[in-house]
């Protein structure tokens, strides 16, 4: 929670800080590796959001919206294909979702 405080503040050093310690102390925390990696994509560090994705995911397989932010970075990352087949997992696991049906 303080991680998403310091993000909010638009302090990304320290929210990384936070979600890293998180990790530390529950590394099957699927919200604080899917908060983390969503700050490394947004200072662009994508192979370490990559992985932090990716054990969000083993931790947390359900939740649709890492599958989603996930094949963003995949897209950005010229990945398309893997792109594709997460936002069909997170269309299936979460149907109503207009956006990730977009």
């Amino acid at each position: 929670m303080l991680g998403g405080v310091k993000e909010a503040q638009g302090d990304q050093a320290e929210a990384i800080r936070l979600y890293r310690e998180a990790i530390r102390y529950w590394p099957d925390l699927a919200e604080a590796r899917y908060n983390l990696a969503r700050s490394l994509v947004a200072n662009e560090q994508y192979q370490e959001a990559e992985f932090q994705f990716k054990q969000a995911l083993v931790a947390a397989p359900e939740f649709a919206e890492v599958h989603h932010s996930y094949a963003l970075l995949l897209v950005a990352t010229n990945h398309r294909s893997q792109a594709e087949d997460q936002l069909r997992e997170a269309a299936r696991l979460d149907p109503g979702s207009a956006v990730f049906h977009s």
